[in-house]
């Protein structure tokens, strides 16, 4: 396209162009000779033209709609041929040769109003509308609408797509956009294809499609639509009796340890690394025992206590009870008892050697031995004597009695 064959900077030149449909050869500026070399009009042929068509311009011209040539003695005329020729038809109407016989039709349109081509349809809302199908190599426009629909992808966008089936507001999806478009022989360099489930899960299938996967519960836990949660056991008996953890998973659930005997702790044996079960005495520095609210705790082993109703303090009155839970004194003493050297009892007092020394009762003292007095003895009641009395002074007056020495 654009190259040629002469002389000089223009004039004269054979130049060669590619035509919308047809390529052609055009002479610049000069007369072409044939069987001549001195031509006088753009095209003088000396001798005989032969042509399957031929094309004047400039006869004179007349107020027919076509008109053709025609020889009439040696004068070429022209003749208007419409009414003997063509067919009718309607407003917008197009004709085609029907084998040999020109025939209006309505497959092609023009509408000469809005200079718009229809095919398929005689109502065409663009300049080419078409009704159907089209088949094509190619084809260049500046906006393409689908179903009445701009599409604002650009061509790089579009070409993606090479391939695909899509509708209008999917391929609008793409405006902007540019990539690979994924498809089954590629997919597995851009997606997971398969899901394969793991340590602890399961799965329904390894798609494409709906995929679920399960978590293994186990012992110990439970599981919920959207949350995993540490099942805590209920009241049972196991036989694990040391752990790491102190700990165990039974089929109901997490727990401490259950093989531990009643009274048994859980103590850590840095040795082993465990925790065990162990009894409190069999620790080192830890107390251990048990008693009755009031009871004094009093060790019965080097880490154990224990409480005895015979040793009681009440509380509430601030009452400490010997061989008694009911102390109405400060100090009661249900029983004998050894204070300083002198020996009590409930009837009478005396020391080890000698405990009745005095008997007590509701009507008297009786003195079982030698009374001996430093000094005046006053004795508001019956002085029961089993044995001598003696005085410091050499006169002693008993009821107007002298005792004297």
């Amino acid at each position: 396209d654009g190259q040629w064959l002469g002389l000089g900077s223009n004039a004269g030149r054979i130049g060669f162009k590619d035509g919308p449909s047809t390529d052609y050869i055009y002479i610049s500026d000069a007369n072409l000779g044939i069987g001549t070399t001195n031509p006088t009009y753009n095209l003088d042929v000396k001798g005989t033209i032969k042509a399957d068509n031929l094309r004047l311009t400039n006869l004179a011209s007349t107020n027919e709609t076509t008109t053709v040539l025609v020889l009439d003695g040696l004068d070429v005329k022209t003749k208007e041929i419409d009414n003997s020729l063509l067919p009718t038809g309607v407003e917008g109407q197009m004709l085609y040769n029907n084998a040999g016989v020109w025939t209006a039709f309505s497959g092609m349109y023009w509408d000469d109003a809005f200079n718009r081509l229809g095919i398929g349809t005689i109502s065409p809302q663009r300049e080419v509308d078409i009704q159907g199908s089209l088949g094509s190599q190619s084809i260049y426009t500046n906006d393409i609408y689908l179903s009445g629909t701009h599409i604002s992808a650009n061509a790089n966008e579009i070409n993606i797509l090479d391939g695909a089936i899509i509708s209008t507001n999917e391929l609008n999806l793409l405006s902007g956009r540019s990539g690979i478009l994924i498809d089954s022989i590629n997919i597995p360099s851009y997606a997971v294809t398969s899901i394969t489930a793991g340590s602890g899960l399961s799965s329904s299938s390894t798609g494409p499609g709906s995929i679920t996967l399960d978590i293994g519960a186990g012992n110990g836990i439970s599981l919920s639509d959207n949350s995993v949660n540490v099942l805590l056991a209920g009241v049972e008996t196991t036989t694990s009796k040391s752990s790491p953890s102190g700990l165990e998973i039974s089929s109901s659930g997490l727990r401490m340890i259950g093989g531990c005997s009643s009274n048994e702790v859980l103590s850590w044996d840095n040795a082993s690394g465990v925790w065990k079960c162990s009894t409190p005495s069999s620790l080192s520095g830890l107390i251990s025992g048990s008693g009755i609210s009031g009871q004094v705790a009093f060790f019965t082993g080097a880490n154990t206590q224990s409480g005895s109703n015979d040793l009681y303090w009440d509380i509430s009155n601030s009452r400490l009870g010997i061989g008694t839970t009911s102390p109405g004194y400060k100090l009661e003493v249900t029983g004998s008892s050894l204070i300083g050297g002198v020996l009590l009892s409930s009837s009478s007092i005396g020391v080890v050697s000698k405990s009745d020394l005095l008997n007590l009762s509701s009507s008297g003292i009786t003195l079982n031995g030698t009374l001996n007095t430093t000094g005046a003895a006053s004795i508001g009641g019956t002085l029961s004597v089993t044995g001598a009395i003696t005085a410091p002074s050499s006169v002693n007056t008993i009821n107007g009695i002298v005792i004297s020495n």
